[in-house]
């Protein structure tokens, strides 16, 4: 999920620079880190995921360039507790900074005409975006009509990173930022961040033990279902929400629900036929098959596309670092359920290696032992 001005710069370049950066810092004792039995089996089942994937996907170019996040992902796992929680809440701070006058641009512009800066449109081989008009803090597209996206790509992923937050800060509505960030993800109109935050909500009233949960959740099914009948009556169900939220959770007998659009083109065929076939099941398909179907269409996101790159054993291998890190928690309660939140995500989204998942996952757990102890 990056900013605008960077979606066309080489990611190889960016990751190099931080690492370069998060070196100097490590070598000259700026940070603080914890060598602890944990933290170093971590970030070694984390690395070599990370570089193997990088091999796969890019040949030698994507090797060498894998190890430039490997200081970067050293840091965030080998921080020390104290700094992993302040920098949990720095980035919630500043991520909401970022977006309030993003969301009241967004908002304005409805209302009003305001004139754009220029246009932005990312360069992806094999896929097509419409330009975007840029309003610095503020991009929108015609592909997306009123889907807020903030100065980012997709209001997908917007809203997929929000979620991951929220987890992070435990759904926490005490704290404003979470508050402000929960209304700034219904305005992305994401079906997938809807559903995500009723897991993420449940999920954390269920792993911090909260006391009105049963009221909580209770309130919860009753404003589904008001607002499933109120968008299905309002104008004989010709309305945004319905359209776009309710009816894509219909069951389809083909994609399981009508709003299942993770892959395109032959992938699902490619993914029938590898459950069948043991040359491909574990491995997935070589650099040119994947190459081929991308050139054709074929694409997607999702772990039934990860599987068709990188099979069921790649699948495994990129899993063993969360689900080693889960279990190792003194919180494993919480820690399970952001690993089952996790596993829901990558059902239809799959960055395992994006450092703003890696984050939340780590520190957000880090965050709620440090509460264990404090309460202790």
């Amino acid at each position: 999920m990056n900013i605008w001005f960077s979606w066309n710069e080489n990611k190889k370049y960016i990751n190099v620079a931080l690492a370069c950066l998060v070196t100097f810092c490590i070598l000259k004792g700026k940070i603080k880190l914890v060598y602890s039995k944990r933290n170093i089996i971590s970030f070694l089942l984390l690395s070599a995921a990370y570089v193997s994937y990088g091999f796969i996907y890019e040949r030698f170019i994507g090797f060498i360039a894998g190890f430039s996040l490997v200081p970067v992902f050293f840091v965030i796992i080998c921080l020390n507790s104290e700094d992993k929680e302040k920098c949990l809440d720095y980035i919630t701070r500043w991520f909401t900074y970022l977006l309030i006058p993003s969301l009241i641009l967004y908002l304005i512009s409805y209302v009003f005409p305001i004139p754009s800066v220029g246009q932005v449109q990312i360069d992806i081989e094999y896929l097509a975006y419409l330009p975007y008009d840029n309003y610095i803090i503020l991009v929108k597209s015609l592909f997306y009509l009123f889907r807020f996206t903030g100065p980012f790509l997709e209001p997908g992923h917007l809203g997929m990173i929000i979620m991951f937050l929220l987890f992070a800060n435990r759904c926490d509505f005490h704290k404003w930022q979470v508050i402000v960030l929960f209304i700034i993800s219904l305005f992305t109109l994401s079906l997938a961040s809807y559903v995500l935050f009723v897991l993420c909500y449940f999920f954390c009233m269920v792993s911090i033990g909260s006391k009105t949960i049963y009221k909580e959740f209770f309130f919860s099914i009753a404003f589904l279902v008001a607002t499933y009948y109120i968008s299905i009556s309002y104008n004989n169900g010709h309305n945004y929400i319905n359209e776009m939220i309710i009816e894509r959770l219909q069951y389809d007998q083909d994609k399981g629900f009508s709003g299942n659009n993770r892959v395109f083109g032959q992938i699902d065929a490619y993914y029938d036929f590898l459950l069948n076939n043991s040359r491909y099941f574990w491995t997935g398909y070589d650099y040119k098959t994947i190459q081929y179907l991308a050139e054709t269409g074929s694409r997607g996101t999702g772990y039934v596309m990860y599987v068709v790159q990188y099979g069921f054993g790649g699948l495994l291998f990129t899993s063993l670092f969360y689900v080693y890190y889960a279990f190792r928690s003194k919180c494993r309660k919480y820690a399970l359920f952001f690993l089952l939140f996790i596993c829901m995500v990558f059902w239809q989204r799959c960055y395992p290696f994006w450092t703003s998942w890696i984050m939340c996952f780590v520190w957000g757990i880090n965050s709620f032992e440090c509460r264990m102890v404090n309460n202790t």
